[in-house]
């Protein structure tokens, strides 16, 4: 504070320790030199983010104010420092503390000249930055993707209901499921249904996966159907009956080996249950079919579940809890309480994004703790979570948004929006087309295509 007076005390350490608050500031001064754009105007209503790529610290900030309070508060500090030089000779000193001070004082005085210098060349630096040059890593960003400009190209409702599960398929196609029991295979020129299978579950389909093998892998009631599907036609080639309540979610492991969870957990009735079930190939079969291998049970019922390392899952007991589980030695390595989940994403080798209510959580998965918690107040509930490229990401939510992340490092910032993209319904499910295409589902039933 420039209006602050300097101490009547004459002690020496209580002086240099006041210097310390003036020249501080000249730290606030390096980290502003260090910018780098890292979003857009239109996606911020007239405001940039910027970041220092040294620390790594977000700002968001006008820019032509930003370079104007800077410009004005590199001057103010040189301006603080040759009055405080000055107070600095004039102030009085005993004895006792005069030779202490005499033999530290050319020193004080060089360091107090070499900021005011520095200062001056940083007016200099500030100065040659142009916002052109700033702008340009974000037009990058943004050349091929910014959903807030996107529209609808295609519009298709095929589902009576919730689409739970979109994804898509190795020959090019789009395949869903719903709460509708169904799913279906579209076509993407034109964007129509090629094949409906009806009738083959008993409950609302959760999740829908293409194995390496080229199986459709579906998941509903407590069952789990591998389809092979040969162009518009389909043939059971196995279902996997391990599980006692519906099955929620499946994965391939980097291994081939499958896992699934399920709303499976201890009740007055049952104690014999597998919330989490792992499979391998049945030898005995030529490895044509899959077998469970073990079974894990949870306190709750299994929402989700991502590999996270070669030989780790994680799981989620009902939306509150995490659980780091390694397969291998067949324990749970950490576990993280009182997170709401209800998607998760690999963004990074050591990053896991959850998705829950109003807010993301970035968990580093070597560390297993919640390293950033990024605000989305007015989503209520995420459900999907797309990866467009290493440094863009996008949401849906309960509130109809789609949301494009840029990402940095360890955290996340929010570049672009689309509010009410599905006509007020929750964007359940996203997918990614091409690098300028996605598709997103919601709770009506309805496929767009952006």
């Amino acid at each position: 504070n420039p209006q602050s007076p300097i101490p009547k005390e004459n002690n020496f350490f209580k002086l240099t320790n006041y210097i310390s608050n003036y020249i501080s500031s000249q730290y606030i001064i390096k980290l502003y030199l260090n910018l780098k754009m890292s979003s857009n105007n239109c996606a911020n209503e007239g405001k940039s983010i910027i970041q220092c790529e040294k620390c790594g610290e977000i700002i968001n900030l006008d820019n032509t104010k930003i370079y104007n309070d800077l410009l004005a508060h590199n001057n103010n500090i040189n301006n603080m420092l040759n009055e405080l030089k000055k107070k600095f000779e004039s102030i009085n000193i005993n004895l006792n503390e005069k030779n202490i001070l005499e033999n530290n004082i050319s020193s004080i005085k060089s360091f107090i000249n070499s900021i005011i210098e520095e200062n001056e060349k940083n007016i200099k630096d500030l100065k040659k930055l142009t916002q052109d040059e700033l702008n340009n890593d974000n037009k990058n960003i943004l050349d091929k993707f910014d959903i807030k400009l996107k529209e609808s190209v295609t519009v298709i409702k095929s589902h009576s209901s919730w689409i739970n599960s979109c994804i898509l398929l190795n020959d090019g196609r789009i395949a869903t499921g719903g709460y509708d029991r169904s799913i279906i295979i579209y076509n993407k020129n034109p964007l129509k249904p090629d094949l409906k299978i009806i009738n083959e579950h008993e409950d609302e389909i959760k999740c829908l996966l293409q194995l390496s093998s080229g199986y459709l892998a579906s998941c509903s009631d407590s069952k789990i159907k591998l389809f092979n599907i040969a162009g518009n036609e389909y043939n059971i080639v196995q279902t996997l009956n391990y599980h006692k309540f519906r099955v929620n979610k499946i994965i391939e492991l980097s291994n081939q080996k499958l896992v699934s969870c399920s709303n499976d957990k201890k009740r007055l009735y049952i104690d014999d249950y597998n919330s989490i079930v792992f499979y391998s190939k049945d030898k005995n079969k030529d490895n044509t079919e899959y077998i469970m291998d073990f079974s894990i049970k949870s306190d709750n019922e299994c929402i989700n579940v991502i590999q996270t390392k070669e030989n780790e899952i994680c799981y989620s007991e009902y939306v509150n809890t995490l659980c780091f589980y390694d397969f291998s030695e067949k324990k749970i390595i950490a576990k993280i309480n009182d997170i709401k989940n209800t998607c998760n994403k690999k963004i990074a080798k050591d990053l896991l994004l959850i998705g829950g209510r109003n807010q993301l959580s970035l968990i580093n998965i070597n560390t297993y703790n919640i390293i950033r918690t990024i605000n989305s107040s007015d989503s209520n509930f995420i459900y999907d979570i797309c990866v467009l490229n290493d440094n863009v990401l996008l949401t849906g939510d309960e509130e109809s948004n789609i949301k494009q992340w840029r990402i940095i490092g360890d955290k996340l910032i929010l570049i672009s929006e689309k509010k009410n993209s599905n006509d007020y319904h929750r964007v359940k499910c996203l997918l990614k087309i091409s690098d300028e295409h996605i598709i997103s589902c919601n709770d009506v039933g309805t496929l767009i295509y952006w």
